[in-house]
């Protein structure tokens, strides 16, 4: 369960701010042949930030990449071959940079970066040291001082703690700047940690890196080990891996049990890539991890925070005791699953409120969702039903963005405002493609959402709503439950917190994030992708859809 928010960034003299399009740009535009104004090019390039920045649609990032000559393929690195490290630096080495040059390095860069993960951090390890291993890894050769100014009309952001400890008197010894050296060198990047050998472990590069930024040979993670938890076959690993005089080893490893899918990243790179660009066009991926490694190091952690196995819906029975008497929708899938003659396939099947009551109407059913809780609490619910609804039913965990069918369906299901999960537009993107791999032909895709509400956003965040007094099922005891929420206008997300307070006192709270979408987006989302609305609606009774309605009911083909 989770209880806290992402961090923010705040401002354009946070040094964790996104750069905006620096003025140099504009020159290389024009060097390439570009033939807009500085004007337009400087409108066009926000633009595009603006786009990368809200996961716009691909097409429209891909033409207005385009328009400024910063679109295409990711260019392989120049260098041929990285020099070893003389020796592999201390992280204690390291922190003491950070500490002269840029204090926000070792203060603020653990929350900026593992945000809510850090609650995750293993307790053994002193704060200090896991403050220094999410922070120094990439921000003491990369991260600004926080002494930025404007320079014409672009920021200069100042130099960087690695930068100031070159230029220091009386200057480093060479074995000093050869070791630190190395490590910049070396993109802080993601890996997946493929075996154990002995004590290193193979690693898979997650990203699309070049010889030589790729090992050639295991990998020592290194004494330290990882802050998050020990690590495991299958993590991802955020860490600058250096060839020194002994063969490769990971500096300041960071292991995020799980991790998105490879193409996920791979997009993220190339957003990044793209952005970057704009500055300089000759960029790589190693140059960009070199300079920007952060921005997908906290992607991922915060990937990882809402996919995590401490999910949002880590209280089964509780959710069903919510929705035991959300009943409006039931008729109108079940309809569907008459018309359909099943088999039927349910995305976000949850605790089975719907597909048990499909497999009642004597249609095989097949669930899928990514919470073992829910998983498990159907599990209970299905071993109590007959013999025949047990038959019918088969389920499986997976994301309903990433899941591969083996079979197809006549009718595809995403009830109970399923797709507020899909927290961007690619990520919709990517369910459809999930939907129409699952369709036969001539298949229905039924869904719903909600549609936004603004007075539902202007809540007090501290305000309590919807409260309730019922029996815990777990042990029989009195419980006394609220909800709770707000509106989060840079992220376009609607959280809402369930808080269920037992008797002595104590809390349980499930953090569920929604994506809302407007109804003119959805289908423009749904055309692109290939589906044809068949019918929409304001409610499952089929009434007409208003300028105001809230609700929406969709069947696509």
């Amino acid at each position: 369960m989770k209880n806290v928010s992402w961090p923010e960034r705040t401002s354009r003299t946070d040094p964790f701010h996104d750069e905006p399009p620096a003025r140099s740009g504009f020159e290389d535009y024009q060097r390439r042949g570009g033939t807009a104004t500085e004007e337009q090019y400087e409108r066009l390039a926000n633009e595009l930030v603006a786009a990368l920045s809200s996961g716009g649609r691909p097409e429209s990032i891909q033409q207005q990449a385009r328009a400024l000559l910063v679109w295409g393929p990711a260019r392989p690195d120049r260098r041929t071959e990285l020099p070893p490290a003389p020796y592999i630096p201390k992280v204690d080495d390291v922190a003491r940079i950070a500490a002269d040059f840029c204090p926000i390095a070792a203060t603020e860069a653990a929350d900026r970066i593992l945000g809510p993960l850090a609650l995750a951090l293993d307790p053994a390890i002193p704060e200090h040291r896991t403050t220094q291993l999410a922070a120094l890894a990439h921000h003491v050769f990369m991260l600004p001082d926080g002494s930025g100014r404007k320079v014409g009309r672009s920021f200069d952001p100042g130099k960087s703690s690695f930068e100031q400890w070159l230029r220091r008197k009386p200057r480093p010894s060479a074995a000093e700047r050869g070791a630190l050296r190395a490590v910049y060198r070396a993109p802080y990047s993601a890996w997946i940690l493929h075996r154990q050998v002995g004590d290193e472990w193979i690693l898979e590069d997650l990203v699309g890196l070049t010889p030589p930024s790729v090992p050639t040979e295991p990998v020592q993670i290194g004494p330290i080990g990882c802050p998050i938890r020990e690590a495991r076959p299958g993590d991802t690993l955020l860490a600058r891996v250096v060839r020194g005089p002994d063969g490769w080893r990971a500096f300041a490893p960071i292991a995020i049990p799980g991790g998105p899918p490879r193409h996920k990243i791979q997009t993220w790179v190339h957003t990044e890539l793209i952005r970057g660009r704009l500055t300089q066009r000759s960029l790589t991926v190693e140059r960009l991890l070199r300079r920007r490694g952060h921005v997908l190091a906290r992607r991922i952690c915060e990937w990882a925070w809402i996919a995590g196995d401490d999910d949002p819906y880590g209280l089964g029975p509780l959710y069903d005791l919510e929705y035991v008497n959300h009943t409006e929708d039931l008729r109108h899938y079940t309809d569907l699953a008459i018309e359909s003659d099943g088999p039927v396939l349910e995305l976000g099947c949850g605790t089975g409120r719907l597909l048990l009551s499909i497999a009642a109407m004597g249609f095989a059913v097949h669930g899928v969702d990514r919470s073992a809780t829910m998983l498990a609490q159907l599990d209970e619910k299905l071993a109590r039903q007959g013999a025949g609804i047990r038959s019918r039913v088969t389920f499986g965990r997976g994301d309903f963005q990433t899941w591969t069918p083996n079979r197809q369906y006549p009718l595809v299901l995403l009830p109970f405002n399923a797709i507020h999960h899909c927290r961007h537009r690619d990520e919709m993107v990517a369910m459809l493609g999930v939907v129409r791999r699952a369709l036969a032909p001539g298949g229905i895709f039924a869904l719903d959402c909600y549609l936004p509400d603004l007075e539902l956003y202007d809540r007090d965040p501290d305000q309590r709503f919807e409260e309730r007094i019922f029996e815990d099922p777990r042990t029989g005891a009195r419980l006394r439950s609220w909800e709770q929420g707000w509106w989060d206008t840079k992220t376009q997300i609607h959280h809402v917190v369930y808080v269920y307070c037992h008797e002595d006192g104590r809390e349980e709270r499930a953090h569920l994030q929604f994506s809302m979408y407007e109804l003119d987006e959805l289908r423009a989302t749904f055309t692109e992708a290939g589906f044809e609305i068949v019918n929409e609606a304001s409610d499952f009774s089929g009434g007409a859809l208003l300028a105001d309605s809230l609700k929406w009911v969709g069947v696509l083909r």
